[in-house]
C-alpha cells in the first residue's frame, strides 16, 4: 500500500523509486529506494518507513513480553496446582468411602460384644486406632446428635416422638457421618423429632 505526503494541501505523487514516498531520490533506476543505499535523511516526512526501534523502545517491548509470560506461567502453574489438590482429595474420598464400612463393622461388634471379652479388647483397640488415622488425614465424624437437623450434613432416614425434645432435633445417630478436610464425605444416617 502506498502512502503519500501532502505539502502545501497538495498531493505529492510517490518517486519512480518503488519506495512509495515523496524522499526526493529517484531510485537510480534500481527499483529500490536510494535512501537506503546511500547515507542521506530521508525525506518521506518522518513516516516511520526507514525508522528502526531504539534499544530502549525495544527492552521496553520485550520487558512486556516478559512480564506477559511469567502472569501466563503464574496463572498456568497455580491452576495446575489446584487440580492437583483437587484430585488429590477426590482420591482419598473414594479410598476412605471404601474404607468407613468396616469401621462401622467394628463399631457395631463392639457395642454387642461383651465388656470384660479380650476379643472385645482387641475391637476396641482397632477401633480407636482407626479412629486416631482418619483424624490424622482430617476426617472427622458429623456432630448432629441432639442438635437441629441440617439436611447437608445428615440424612433422615425415619421419626420419632420423645417427650420433652424440640421438633427438629436429632434423636438417634443410625449411621456415623464424616467430613474430609471440612467436605462431606458421607452424610450421617439419623433418626430426627417430629
Amino acid at each position: 500500500m502506498s502512502k503519500k505526503k501532502a505539502s502545501n494541501d497538495q498531493t505529492a505523487e510517490p518517486s519512480s523509486c518503488g519506495c512509495g514516498h515523496d524522499c526526493g531520490c529517484q531510485g537510480h533506476g534500481q527499483g529500490a529506494c536510494a535512501c537506503e543505499q546511500q547515507e542521506h535523511e530521508c525525506q518521506c516526512g518522518g513516516c516511520g518507513c526507514h525508522a528502526q526501534p531504539t534499544p530502549e523502545e525495544l527492552a521496553a517491548e520485550y520487558l512486556e513480553a516478559a512480564k506477559r509470560i511469567k502472569a501466563d506461567f503464574e496463572n498456568y502453574r497455580r491452576r495446575n496446582e489446584s487440580a492437583r489438590a483437587e484430585a488429590m482429595i477426590d482420591g482419598q474420598a473414594q479410598a476412605l468411602a471404601a474404607l468407613l464400612p468396616i469401621l462401622d463393622t467394628l463399631e457395631r461388634a463392639l457395642v454387642n460384644a461383651p465388656k470384660d471379652d479380650a476379643f472385645a479388647q482387641g475391637i476396641e483397640m482397632t477401633v480407636k486406632q482407626f479412629g486416631e488415622a482418619l483424624e490424622s488425614l482430617q476426617v472427622l465424624p458429623v456432630d448432629c446428635l441432639d442438635k437441629p437437623f441440617d439436611p447437608a450434613m445428615a440424612m433422615a432416614v425415619g421419626q420419632e416422638m420423645r417427650p420433652d425434645v424440640q421438633a427438629g432435633t436429632v434423636t438417634q445417630v443410625l449411621q456415623k457421618g464424616y467430613t474430609l478436610q471440612g467436605k462431606l464425605l458421607r452424610p450421617a444416617m439419623v433418626l430426627v423429632q417430629q
